[in-house]
Order: structure tokens, then sequence, then C-alpha cells
């Protein structure tokens, strides 16, 4: 878990800073009058991109990014539970897909992407663990891979090719 530093700005405020797992930092500070002021910056960036919102504004997008004004998905807690521990991610077989019917031996999707499907939840609720390889892909099925994120980019990039 990523710390956060509190600063106390006299006359104006707190301000908050968290460096981000994935690079730049995120600032905020809470000004005396209420209202926020955000502040990202990508690394190597000399300029912030600055949002300003007012105390209700920001109370709306906090409800937001903790989750009492959008519930994530069972399927989303655990690939962000197990994204980082384990490598696991899963992967929305889209319906435009090019490889609907297609078995997964056939695709050599190890060989080509580096990712590992380990289990199939197909859009009834039923799943597959551990799949044999002469199981088909089929659109909207979500396939549970264990694989870094460029492996996981090149799976997707597979699927509608």
């Amino acid at each position: 878990m990523s710390e956060i530093t509190e600063t106390e700005l006299p006359g104006i405020g707190k301000r908050f800073k968290l460096n981000l797992r994935k690079g730049g930092t995120l600032t905020v500070v809470v000004r005396l009058d209420g209202e926020r002021d955000i502040y990202y910056r990508e690394v190597e960036e000399d300029e912030p991109t600055v949002v300003s919102l007012t105390e209700l504004e920001a109370r709306e997008v906090s409800s937001i990014l903790v989750g009492t004004y959008y519930k994530l998905s069972p399927l989303e807690i655990f690939e962000e539970a197990m994204e980082h521990k384990a490598g696991l991610h899963s992967v929305t077989v889209p319906r435009s897909t090019t490889v609907d019917g297609v078995a997964i031996s056939e695709l050599d999707i190890r060989k080509r992407t580096e990712a590992s499907i380990v289990a199939i939840v197909k859009d009834d609720g039923t799943s597959i663990p551990n799949p044999d390889p002469g199981t088909p892909i089929e659109h909207d099925d979500v396939l549970v891979v264990i694989g870094t994120l460029e492996a996981v980019d090149r799976l997707k990039a597979l699927l509608v090719e």
C-alpha cells in the first residue's frame, strides 16, 4: 500500500501527497474554504494537471472512489486482489472476436502470448477450471489467465486479430 504524506500549509489548508504505484504523483490540497485542488504529475513532467472541486463535488468523487457510489463486481474484486499477488487477470472475449469457437490448442495461446488460461467462466455463470487444450473459446467467455500485463495485452490483441 502506498503511503500518503500530509503537510500543513499555513493559511491555506493541508496537502496530501500519494506516489502512485504505476508512476507519477497525486496531490490533493484541502483548502480552508473547503475547496479541493487535485494535482496529477506524471514521472519526469514539470507541470501537473490541475482540477479544482467544491466540497460537494469532492464528496461525490470520493463516494465513487471508495465504492459507495459504484460497486465492483465479484470478478473485478477478485481480479484486483489477484492481479498484484499472483499475476492472475481476467479477459472478456469480445463479441466481435475472430476466434469464436476455436480451440485453445489451435490458437497456441501460451506460445504466442506467454499467458496461460487457468479457467474459463461462461456467459451463463458456469466455469471450466483448468480447461483442456481442445476447449473452444467463445465470445463473452471470461478467461482467467496467469501472465504479465504485457502477456495479457498480447492475448487481448490475439482475440481481435
